[in-house]
């Protein structure tokens, strides 16, 4: 098994579902920036970097890329030099993020450890996947608008993560899983993918 994995899909993948059949078959450490923001917020002494971050999370701005790579970097170092594995869920959201991962990685001399593996389903399959999560009561607010699926497929649907899925390719780290099976299916070449 691979002891990075690093989850790409488009919304309604399975991403999330999968990367927790990994943490609680294979003991995967899982990092999430949004979970790492909010241990910060609990954190009793701040720089005053961390203070400023914050504030701009809470005023609805985005939190800078640089101090997101700070938090997930140290994060997978302390998870690599504890449990050994962990799994990046829908962390690499755009091909610079991409680049600057792959960096930190080869710095770090534990690029052999990785494997990329993109979870595909077809942009029409997202549509279906949404609209489901919402009918069953899942999902997001703004996934409860047509107009909105449409707008978040277009930002987060296959073209958008076409060049991610390239430039891992490229780099010969890359599986493809067919991600339109079973959950139970699904999970099985994951884990032949991570082999």
């Amino acid at each position: 098994m691979k002891d990075i994995v690093i989850l790409l899909g488009v919304p309604g993948s399975g991403k999330g579902t999968q990367a927790q059949n990994l943490i609680n078959k294979f003991g995967y450490c899982h990092i999430s920036t949004g979970n790492l923001l909010r241990e910060l917020e609990k954190k009793q002494h701040l720089t005053e970097l961390e203070k400023a971050e914050l504030e701009k999370m809470h005023n609805g701005m985005l939190v800078s890329d640089e101090f997101i790579y700070t938090l997930v970097f140290d994060a997978i170092l302390a998870c690599v030099n504890q449990k050994g594995k962990v799994i990046l869920d829908g962390a690499i959201r755009t091909l610079e993020q991409a680049k600057r991962y792959h960096d930190f990685f080869v710095t770090n001399n534990i690029v052999e450890h990785i494997s990329a593996v993109e979870l595909h389903i077809p942009d029409t399959v997202i549509e279906e996947r949404l609209r489901i999560r919402i009918e069953s009561g899942e999902g997001r607010d703004d996934d409860k608008d047509p107009e909105a699926i449409k707008h978040r497929i277009l930002l987060q649907g296959n073209t958008a993560l076409a060049p991610i899925v390239d430039f891992y390719k490229q780099k010969g780290l890359l599986q493809s899983v067919d991600g339109t099976q079973s959950i139970g299916s699904v999970f099985t070449l994951l884990c032949d993918a991570i082999r």
